[in-house]
């Protein structure tokens, strides 16, 4: 799970409705906090409003990953 969601990542931001739709993931922040945490990478987390399949509007987290640190 935390592979697909950090390849995921690696092509660019990801949100929590995409992670769960497209990467079957149902729990996402738990994924990312792991990635953060225990392996060390850099990913920002930023609040967005994002509409569900069901066309409800939900406030999510949107996931960006930092990749190295040159000038």
């Amino acid at each position: 799970t935390r592979k697909r969601l950090i390849d995921a990542l690696h092509c660019g931001p990801i949100t929590t409705i995409e992670a769960r739709r497209n990467l079957d993931i149902l729990m996402p922040a738990a994924r990312i906090y792991e990635l953060k945490h225990l392996h060390g990478h850099d990913i920002q987390t930023i609040r967005i409003r994002q509409e569900t399949d069901s066309g409800k509007l939900h406030c999510v987290a949107k996931y960006v990953l930092f990749v190295g640190g040159g000038n």
